[in-house]
């Protein structure tokens, strides 16, 4: 690709804003749904759906919970690959779940100490979960979760990573999102590229 057509794509690309245009000009689906929060919703509904349409599988349940940017999405297909192991379609976050969310600071997960969930409804939609499904969450340690775990009998996986690579994909992922509440301080750090 000449001087011109980078120009070409770079011009496109400031258009939509978001980066999703390929080499051909075309606009990744991807970027279309990540900006049309209608089609995003109605995309997690159906694969909800499809997920409860989906028989039964062999126990156990699966409870996968990480902090934000660890690699969700990395094992979410490695589940997804292993044998009558499927996504329940439900992605957990703990403020979602909150009894003082007026209270909570947007934008930061609650710590889980001292914090006062609504332990009825998280029970209702984790019970709904099948043998074989597995449900993903960004949650904090809390007694009150691993007691409900036990209690529906749920195996559960913590995934950590190397805290400095974590830092780096959060970086990445907000300066992917002009509407992010932290992209123009990241913006404004600039880069000692």
């Amino acid at each position: 690709m000449g001087p011109s057509e980078d120009r070409a794509v770079d011009h496109r690309q400031k258009a939509h804003g978001d980066g999703s245009v390929d080499s051909a000009g075309s606009v990744s689906l991807a970027g279309t749904v990540a900006r049309h929060r209608r089609i995003r919703d109605a995309g997690v509904r159906l694969v909800r759906v499809r997920a409860r349409a989906v028989p039964a599988g062999p126990p156990p349940r699966v409870f996968v919970t990480t902090i934000p940017k660890a690699g969700t999405h990395l094992l979410t297909a490695l589940l997804q690959a292993l044998p009558q192991m499927r996504t329940a379609g439900l992605h957990l976050n703990p403020i979602d779940f909150r009894l003082d969310r007026e209270r909570a600071t947007p934008g930061r997960y609650p710590s889980g100490q001292g914090t006062e969930f609504d332990w009825k409804r998280l029970r209702s939609l984790l019970g709904h979960v099948k043998h074989g499904q597995f449900a993903t969450a960004h949650w904090p340690p809390h007694p009150g979760l691993r007691a409900l775990l036990d209690e529906l009998g749920y195996r559960s996986i913590f995934l950590f990573r190397d805290p400095r690579d974590v830092v780096v994909s959060s970086m990445f992922f907000v300066m992917g999102r002009p509407s992010h509440p932290l992209h123009g301080r990241y913006a404004r750090l600039g880069s000692d590229a």
